[in-house]
């Protein structure tokens, strides 16, 4: 799946479909809509798959901002 097409459907689905589509990007976008993803998502792990996988396709986050968004979305998931 291209990041286009994930970005724009990404808040209709259900956390596995989210997650299922976080593995199946080919493509990633910036890191801004990558962190405003990631820190919207109710669900712990989609966020942390997204970010890991952004990171493997390339997306270029700093180490401490990647921190201290998971540690944000970690505790408004809880």
């Amino acid at each position: 799946m291209d990041w286009e097409t994930f970005y724009d459907r990404w808040e209709n689905w259900s956390d596995s479909t989210l997650i299922s589509r976080i593995s199946s990007l080919k493509s990633i976008g910036s890191s801004d809509e990558i962190v405003e993803v990631a820190c919207s998502c109710l669900c712990f792990d989609a966020a942390y798959k997204l970010i890991v996988k952004a990171v493997k396709l390339g997306a270029e986050l700093a180490h401490g901002a990647r921190r201290m968004r998971l540690r944000a979305c970690r505790a408004y998931s809880q």
